[in-house]
């Protein structure tokens, strides 16, 4: 059985678990964004503006369980 993640309400294999943008794969500990329900890693998240990476912070504060990353 291979090892997997859910993240932004979305299963990932391990293999193809990674940043929408730059697709840097991310780790079972590795910490990332969730931008309208696709991971994004921090330093992609960083060149967003400031007023949109806070909407995106408000938007997680509300759905934190469905963001945070379990492995299967």
């Amino acid at each position: 059985q291979r090892l997997g993640f859910t993240a932004c309400n979305k299963k990932y294999c391990a293999e193809h678990f990674a940043c929408a943008l730059c697709e840097k794969k991310f780790q079972a500990k590795s910490k990332f964004y969730d931008v309208d329900a696709t991971p994004v890693c921090k330093r992609c998240f960083g060149k967003f503006s400031s007023n949109f990476r806070k909407s995106i912070e408000q938007q997680n504060k509300l759905k934190r369980k469905s963001s945070k990353l379990r492995q299967t």
